[in-house]
Order: C-alpha cells, then structure tokens, then sequence
C-alpha cells in the first residue's frame, strides 16, 4: 500500500509542485521521518532514495531543502544480509553498528546524483556538488564537490534587513 500511494504522489508532481510537496513531506513525516514542513521552499526530486533500511527516523531534513534528482541517502553500512550475519557470530562486538543518521540542515541544496553515506551531517546553507560522495561533517555555509566530497567554497549568507 506504501509503495501505490508513493507511486500517486509522484503522478503528481509535474503539475503541482506544491500540492506534491505538501503531500510528499506528510508521507515522509508518518513513515518517521523528522523532515520540516514544507514552506513553499525547495523540493524532493520524485527519485531521491531513501535507503533507510525501513528505520526512516534516522533521516533528519531542515527547511528549504533541494534534493534533486537520483540523490541517494544511505544510513546503513552495508546490506542487511551481511550485517545480520555479521552480528549473529560476533553479538558482543560493539563495531557492528550498522546504521548511522544523516541531518541536513535549513536551506541546503544536494546536486544530481550526490551520495550522502551513514553518519553525515550537514550544516545550514549547504550547496553539495552533482556526483559528490558526502561523509562526516560538512560545515554551514560551505560548498562541497567531488569523490570523495571536499570543500571548494563558501557562500556568504545576507540577511534581510
């Protein structure tokens, strides 16, 4: 039933955008995703991944946000099949710690295809490069490309007086 109201959602994002925002953050919201309201401001590509491992409150994702398209957000190390088998021969062992969050911040944009890996956290103000692979901590105010992802600017952020 998830996966049909998905696939409705998305019929409808070409032709109101808004209305799809508004629906689409609800959807994410009761799945557990801790994801801000959607203000009028920036947008969720229909082909963002979500590879949370159906543990969607790991995934945090501020205000005024852009994630376009194919973006893919990873909170788990590696395939559940291996984590499983992993920690079934090795329950006391600590290094197993298979899933990780990822925040973004308010006002952050994350390019074609970006990959944000287990445990990343990004700060407000944020532009991620297209094809940039993110892990760790990326500052405010920073723009970040590459792969592995490295800072290669910042933005200066005017308030409104």
């Amino acid at each position: 039933m998830r996966v049909v109201r998905r696939s409705m959602l998305f019929l409808e994002a070409p032709f109101n955008v808004d209305a799809y925002m508004r629906k689409y953050t609800r959807f994410l919201q009761k799945l557990g995703m801790d994801i801000a309201d959607y203000e009028c401001k920036g947008y969720i590509h229909p082909s963002v991944w979500f590879d949370s491992s159906m543990n969607y409150s790991l995934i945090k994702i501020g205000k005024a946000i852009t994630l376009s398209k194919d973006v893919v957000l990873l909170v788990h190390d590696y395939s559940i099949r291996n984590a499983i088998n992993a920690y079934e021969t090795n329950k006391g062992n600590v290094k197993y710690k298979f899933l990780k969050p990822i925040e973004i911040g308010d006002n952050c944009f994350i390019g074609v295809r970006a990959i944000l890996l287990p445990g990343t956290t990004i700060g407000d103000n944020v532009i991620i490069g297209a094809g940039a692979v993110v892990k760790g901590v990326v500052p405010s105010g920073t723009i970040w490309a590459g792969s592995p992802a490295r800072q290669v600017g910042t933005i200066e952020v005017l308030s409104a007086a």
